[in-house]
């Protein structure tokens, strides 16, 4: 049957805080540290008489022993290690308090000035971005900013501005430009009636005619143009600009 309840001279195995805290665990550190002088000075061969030294303080002079957790299933007691683990975990203790000082050592190494060296952390340089050319932001075609299933109607080719200082960019400014009260329907729609209006059925006459297989966009583009063209000899624009205003920023793309 294992150990229920260690006692106060017991040396746990584990590396919890709460092991750390055990009383026995502590007084095992202490002889660790008083005696790890004698334990680096000794021969290697040499080295496991200051072991047993550690051992005989534990075991023979002070009613403990080396304990290990079962841990298996609702088992939680404690059974007593060999003899040979036991002295196998003292002599780790030596190495590990070694490596520890050789650690804190070169931390606090003194520097030639005579002051601590301390390292400089380094501070990670933010990968830069290269620019894209002049070239390369001239050929990338505009797109239409999203907004949900609504858009602005942008013309990616430039249209031509008339005498009067105003160029048509949307489907309602061109409606507006032709006194076309009718809103209703697909942008598709609406760009119908503005050709009809605009070109009448003469569709014979390339230089005049906007195909129906061309994009929103492009249409819309073509339809300024000719727009532009036809009133650039001093044509009048209505002038309305807070009408329908949230039609000018958005619309509908069918």
């Amino acid at each position: 049957m294992g150990i229920t309840e260690p006692n106060e001279n017991d040396v746990l195995c584990g590396k919890s805080l709460s092991i750390r805290a055990h009383e026995g665990n502590k007084k095992f550190l202490k002889l660790i540290h008083d005696l790890s002088k004698d334990y680096e000075a000794a021969p290697n061969g040499n080295k496991v008489s200051v072991v047993n030294r550690v051992m005989d303080a534990i075991v023979e002079n002070g009613n403990g022993r080396f304990l290990q957790k079962k841990n298996k299933g609702d088992d939680t007691s404690w059974v007593e290690l060999e003899k040979v683990k036991a002295l196998g975990k003292i002599a780790q203790a030596f190495r590990d308090l070694r490596a520890e000082g050789d650690k804190n050592n070169r931390r606090l190494a003194i520097s030639s000035d005579g002051g601590a060296a301390v390292k400089t952390p380094r501070i990670k340089q933010a990968r830069r971005t290269p620019k894209a050319s002049a070239a390369a932001a001239a050929a990338s075609p505009a797109r239409a900013t999203p907004r949900g299933k609504k858009f602005r109607q942008e013309s990616s080719t430039t249209t031509t501005t008339p005498a009067g200082g105003r160029s048509y960019s949307t489907i309602s400014q061109l409606e507006r430009a032709l006194n076309m009260n009718d809103r209703s329907g697909t942008p598709m729609d609406r760009l119908k009636r503005i050709k009809r209006v605009l070109l009448g059925n003469n569709n014979d006459d390339r230089e005049r005619s906007v195909p129906d297989n061309l994009s929103v966009v492009d249409q819309v583009a073509e339809l300024a143009n000719i727009l532009a063209k036809t009133v650039g000899g001093g044509g009048t624009i209505r002038d309305d600009e807070d009408e329908d205003e949230d039609e000018d920023e958005d619309e509908d793309e069918d």
